[in-house]
């Protein structure tokens, strides 16, 4: 399989674990069981970092957040997939690990250094939990659809 192959694998996987992690987060939100979607707070604080919030009503920033959440899915999914031709280990934990490097990455990294969400510890556990799960969800699916692809 060619790079560009494991790169359109690996963005078709990204899609689908972007969408798990999207209809996790609606029934939570819904249920109450999760506090805030992500994609949302993520916008919010980007839109509002570019001045793009004033020119936007709410529900337009939610359909952007969910279009930029499964564009960047779909990107970390690409990136997986190219790493996935030098490492090569089982899909579950492939996608384990990766999840928490998604994660690590955005929500310990880059998004507190932006200044988009705040630090795990400056948040309630509940909340890091939940991050944490549709993470490992997002890294499973992504690995998993992309072995499915690749055999």
């Amino acid at each position: 399989m060619g790079k560009f192959n494991d790169l359109a694998a690996g963005a078709v996987g990204g899609t689908f674990g972007g969408l798990a992690m999207f209809g996790v987060r609606v029934v939570g939100t819904q249920t109450g069981i999760i506090m805030h979607s992500l994609p949302d707070k993520f916008e919010r604080g980007t839109a509002e970092k570019t001045g793009f919030a004033r020119d936007q009503d709410p529900e337009q920033q939610k359909e952007l957040a969910i279009a930029e959440h499964i564009v960047l899915s779909a990107g970390f999914g690409a990136a997986y997939g190219l790493l996935r031709r030098w490492i090569k280990p089982p899909a579950i934990l492939g996608g384990v690990v990766y999840g928490l490097v998604v994660y690590t990455m955005m929500l310990m990294g880059i998004g507190p250094a932006l200044g988009i969400v705040r630090m795990p510890q400056d948040k309630p556990h509940s909340s890091v939990l939940s991050e944490v799960f549709v993470h490992l969800l997002f890294g499973t699916v992504t690995a998993t659809v992309v072995d499915r692809l690749r055999s």
